[in-house]
Formats: C-alpha cells, structure tokens, sequence
C-alpha cells in the first residue's frame, strides 16, 4: 500500500490531531485524485483535474458503482475546493454532511451510531473520515487494487464505539 496514505491515515487516528479542514482537503484530494487515476488509467483514460477524474470516471458506469457515488465524489470536490480557497481551520463541519450522508447511505451504515462521543463535531469530523476511507477503498476496488488494505478498519480501531466482536464489513454493490 502508498506509505503516503497510510501515514495520512495514521495521522487521523491520532487522537491529538485538530482537524484543519484546508490541510484534511488537500491531502485527501491528492489522495483521491491518485485513485480515481489508477481507475481511470485501468479503463485506458487520462488524467486531469478532480472535477474531471470524477466526471469521467462517472461517464464509465461501472456496475458496481452507484451513481450516487459519483454525486458524492462531487460534492467531497467542492468542499476540498471550498476549504482551499478559505482556508479557514474551522470546524463548520455542515457542509461535509451531504457528503457524509450519501456514502452512509449508499453502505448502508449510520456513523452516528459508530461513533458516538459526546461532542457532535467531534462525531462529525469521525463521521466524514470514515466515509472518506470508504471512498477512497471503493475507488481502490473497482480499478482492480482489491488487496486487503482497509483504513476504514483503522479508523473504526481508533475512534468506533461499536464492540470489537463486531465486525467491519462493508460493501462494494455486488
């Protein structure tokens, strides 16, 4: 696995670590930007842009791929754009719930039960990336890079609520 990442994941785990939402968008863009290429490149694209890595990685229709999935993806884009041309540290987290909601939906999962703490922005920012990491597993799995490697689990690990008997399975619509 990209060491890169996983030091990133690494990073969100920390339980030390304030979010700074510039910083959490410009490297979790990169990151996405480097998946949705190897997806891309897999099916003989090219790559660009976010925006257009996601539009032309929507234009594929991949079975197993929601086209909501894709409306997330746009929605994750502009809030990394948002969060770069503010670049404000806040922690006025209300946009990222659309984001949030969808790929909550889509696997069927409610984060407001994995992680439960008692401040709802700290929830919130567990909440969005858990569902990063889920993103950015399911663009992983439909470009044929279906090794394993899940930092959903690290970040349920750190922060989940949910007993450990239980176990992480997510889904990947098949």
């Amino acid at each position: 696995m990209n060491q890169a990442f996983d030091g990133f994941v690494k990073e969100l785990c920390s339980t030390n670590m304030n979010l700074n939402e510039p910083i959490f968008f410009a490297k979790s863009a990169v990151f996405l930007e480097q998946a949705l290429a190897s997806y891309l490149h897999s099916e003989g694209q090219h790559k660009h842009s976010l925006r257009f890595l996601i539009l032309s990685a929507r234009q594929l229709k991949n079975q197993e791929t929601d086209t909501k999935f894709w409306d997330a993806l746009l929605t994750f884009n502009k809030l990394v754009e948002m969060a770069v041309e503010s670049k404000s540290t806040s922690q006025e987290n209300s946009h990222w719930l659309r984001f949030i909601n969808i790929i909550e939906n889509l696997q069927g999962y409610k984060g407001s039960l994995l992680f439960t703490t008692k401040n709802i922005r700290q929830t919130r920012k567990l909440r969005l990336y858990f569902a990063y990491m889920l993103t950015y597993e399911h663009l992983r799995y439909i470009a044929g890079d279906d090794d394993g490697y899940s930092p959903s689990s690290d970040i349920l690990e750190a922060f989940s609520q949910v007993s450990e008997d239980d176990d992480h399975d997510h889904q990947h619509d098949h």
